[in-house]
């Protein structure tokens, strides 16, 4: 279940993936961090991408996905491919203090 906020309902296009990218991002971040103080020596990688919503065209969506660093080794994630699209990905043991800037969103 997606949970959208006031705000980004009437956000479209390139506005809406920066929009996504920028929570997803600072969810996986923070995430992490919480994991690194809460089981250290597990790391895991994270990949943030958004994409277009297979039934509304022109609209997008954002995913957060989870990988343990050995699962993701073996599946090549975190080594991005010609095609791949607008994505990110975020490695536990870099997101170990607070979000730069002192801020979540």
């Amino acid at each position: 279940m997606a949970i959208v906020s006031p705000d980004a309902r009437h956000v479209h296009g390139d506005e809406r993936i920066r929009l996504l990218m920028r929570r997803g991002v600072a969810f996986a971040r923070e995430a992490l961090r919480v994991l690194g103080a809460s089981i250290p020596g597990h790391p895991v990688i994270v990949r943030v991408s958004t994409g277009e919503v297979a039934t509304s065209p022109g609209q997008f969506t954002g995913y957060v996905t989870f990988f343990s660093a050995a699962f993701a080794d073996a599946m090549r994630v975190g080594r991005a491919e010609e095609g791949d699209g607008v994505l990110v990905h975020l490695f536990s043991e870099e997101c170990t203090g607070p979000f730069p800037g002192g801020t979540t969103h």
